[in-house]
């Protein structure tokens, strides 16, 4: 019931990636649940980069 699709963005795997492998730092203590949050909040910006700049431009994927 509460089960929702991936979003339809080609970088999804790359940021479900990270999401692990943050979360991963977290579980092990070398990151508090804040900076865990910042580290994936930066690395799934710096993956959209170009998809904003695509949509930005009126470019297509």
């Amino acid at each position: 019931e509460r089960a929702r699709a991936a979003p339809q963005v080609p970088e999804w795997e790359r940021i479900a990636d990270e999401l692990r492998i943050v979360s991963e730092h977290m579980v092990r203590g070398e990151l508090s649940v804040d900076a865990a949050a910042a580290a994936l909040d930066a690395r799934a910006d710096r993956i959209l980069e170009k998809r904003r700049w695509m949509v930005e431009t009126g470019r297509s994927a």
